[in-house]
């Protein structure tokens, strides 16, 4: 039976996050997956940062849907970031990434995983959305932001 779940939980949003570059992004992120989700870190980071090499994952004003499919994720992981500081990330319209939304995503399920980045370009699409995002100072309400996504497990 397929249960659908939030997108995100409260405990998997770091705010105010001490990283100053993609890479101290990309391990921080793991090491988060890895304790929290039981995969393999340096395969995360690995795999987070070939899909860079293809193109940027920064959508602009912003924001960034850094994600990876992996083998060995057997359901959706899903990490908020609000870095201390913006961090370059070379986004099409050349700003600085404030939030994050990156994911690891089994890779049995490709088509889940369009349907789901796709969800979430739109709402970084809509300015009001991108707007409560911005004004959530706690993780509780930045969850609540993306209560409207679920995901089957």
């Amino acid at each position: 039976m397929s249960v659908n779940q939030a997108l995100l939980r409260a405990e998997d949003v770091l705010l105010d996050l001490h990283v100053t570059t993609r890479q101290g992004l990309f391990d921080v992120a793991a090491a988060h997956f890895a304790r929290e989700w039981g995969l393999p870190q340096s395969m995360i980071v690995d795999r987070l940062l070939a899909r860079e090499r293809i193109g940027s994952t920064g959508l602009g004003q912003g924001l960034a849907i850094p994600h990876a499919r992996l083998e060995e994720a057997t359901n959706v992981a899903v990490l908020f970031v609000r870095p201390e500081y913006p961090i370059p990330f070379d986004a099409p319209d050349g700003k600085p990434v404030s939030d994050l939304l990156l994911m690891v995503v089994p890779a049995r399920s490709p088509q889940m995983y369009l349907v789901l980045l796709s969800e979430i370009a739109q709402l970084f699409g809509d300015r009001a959305f991108r707007e409560k995002l911005r004004a959530a100072n706690d993780p509780a309400a930045v969850a609540a932001c993306f209560a409207s996504l679920k995901v089957s497990s």
